[in-house]
């Protein structure tokens, strides 16, 4: 894997407020989620305790519609995610190329050596199966059914074909196409240009960790640190992309497995 050394250079304002605006947007809507769930899980804690003492009778006549229902709503969160990620991508990406057109390889769009920048974004994800699945282990006593990772609880409700193309279409395209452009090309690309590279890798892969939610912000703390080191290294937004897809789809066929 070659070095590439990055110069620093100047942002355009316009840039720099949108990437602060969305990052900021990102973390607050987290922090919503994250007291909405504490809210939820503590509703329906004395919720079951009502009805395990008043209606056990009632349990099977109502099991398959208390199974649709947040089946429907995580299907809902997909597609209202699913939108949010492809304009933010859009808006980002078309601002970023309009003002930045003379510096995108600098910047870690590289029009050269395709081939190896793919090649370095598979070495990367092997490189990161070691450090994230021992993170998971750490992260595995704060872990229960109701942590679990939107994506893989759809999977392992025995969706249609169609339902897990979408799940696969977002999981494994779109999120490394906007979450790698947002935290590696513009958030960390304008921390390393300010201050040393790795607190710019330490404070990039503490937001993208927080957007994650507990307690996956673990492992996906630890994967960030890899993203952040290869995308410093090669500064190919290919290469992270690759790489973060690699580790999506790894994840989410592991799941299809152990649930078929």
């Amino acid at each position: 894997m070659t070095f590439r050394h990055r110069q620093p250079k100047a942002w355009h304002p316009l840039m720099v407020m949108l990437t602060l605006l969305t990052v900021g947007f990102l973390l607050i809507e987290t922090t919503i989620e994250q007291a909405n769930k504490i809210k939820h899980s503590t509703i329906q804690t004395k919720t079951d305790r009502f009805s395990e003492k008043t209606e056990k009778t009632k349990i099977s006549k109502n099991q398959s519609v208390s199974e649709s229902k947040p089946q429907n709503n995580l299907k809902d969160n997909l597609a209202g995610n699913l939108q949010l990620q492809i304009l933010l991508l859009l808006i980002l990406g078309g601002t970023f190329f309009a003002v930045s057109q003379n510096q995108l390889d600098e910047f870690g769009f590289r029009k050269t050596e395709i081939g190896s920048q793919i090649s370095d974004g598979c070495v990367g994800f092997l490189v990161s199966l070691a450090p994230v699945s021992l993170a998971l282990f750490v992260s595995m006593p704060f872990r229960s059914v109701n942590t679990v990772h939107p994506f893989l609880k759809l999977v392992g409700l025995g969706l249609g074909w169609d339902d897990f193309a979408l799940i696969s279409f977002s999981a494994v395209v779109m999120a490394p196409l906007f979450e790698e452009l947002v935290f590696r090309v513009l958030f960390q690309g304008f921390l390393q240009d300010r201050i040393h590279p790795v607190l710019a890798i330490l404070f990039t892969s503490l937001a993208f960790g927080f957007i994650h939610g507990w307690p996956d912000m673990i492992p996906i703390f630890t994967f960030s640190l890899v993203l952040g080191y290869f995308f410093y290294r090669t500064n190919s937004y290919l290469t992270v992309v690759v790489l973060h897809a690699l580790f999506n789809l790894y994840n989410l066929l592991n799941v299809l497995l152990t649930t078929s």
